[in-house]
């Protein structure tokens, strides 16, 4: 069942969807698989969401993905991060800047002191600046991402062994906080793409 929320939100993209229809040079196929995979930060309240795009998908290259990254995410009111890139891929976060930060400010300060000491003082820029480069220089995705993915705090801390807590479960992460909020988020974040789906095929309409 989609929220009241996400129906209300969905109507500042009612302009964007007829361009979908009527405009000839939009991707169509690029537009509608970023909106969808980014429906959980632009209609619920996910702070983030990681996306791989394959340039061989949509037959773009790299500098023509950034170029509509940057035009979609201004136009929609969010932010990108590109966090990896190679010549066959481009590995990005879509974000809100103040749930980023928000979900930061929430790390307790004795792990800014200890475990987490390389994220005191960061924001959501600096954070995921510090991801790219941690990223680039081991070549394998660094965990701490959770922070800015809108995962329970406990969820985020418990994956990286920095807190003793045991596996709950999954719901798409696995779960080490409360897992009955762990699996409302989830279904928050499920029925914000289902809403962004009946959206989108809602264009076959009118």
């Amino acid at each position: 069942m989609h929220t009241i929320e996400s129906h209300h939100k969905l109507g500042a993209f009612d302009g964007w969807r007829t361009s979908l229809k009527h405009n000839e040079n939009i991707d169509r196929k690029l537009e509608k698989w970023l909106f969808l995979n980014i429906s959980s930060v632009l209609l619920s309240t996910k702070s983030g969401e990681l996306l791989n795009l394959l340039f061989s998908e949509f037959k773009i290259r790299s500098e023509e993905a950034v170029q509509l990254l940057e035009t979609k995410t201004a136009e929609w009111g969010i932010s990108f991060k590109i966090v990896s890139r190679n010549e066959y891929s481009l590995k990005f976060v879509v974000y809100l800047s103040e749930s980023v930060n928000e979900a930061l400010q929430k790390i307790p300060d004795c792990l800014l002191k200890q475990d987490l000491k390389h994220l005191d003082g960061l924001n959501a820029e600096s954070f995921l600046e510090y991801i790219a480069n941690k990223w680039e220089s081991s070549g394998e995705i660094p965990h701490e991402i959770g922070f800015a993915l809108g995962y329970q705090l406990e969820d985020v801390l418990g994956y990286l062994g920095i807190l003793s807590l045991p596996c709950k479960g999954a719901c798409g992460w696995q779960i080490y906080g409360c897992k009955q909020n762990a699996q409302f988020l989830s279904s928050s974040y499920k029925n914000a793409k289902k809403a962004a789906e009946d959206f989108l095929e809602a264009i076959n309409e009118f």
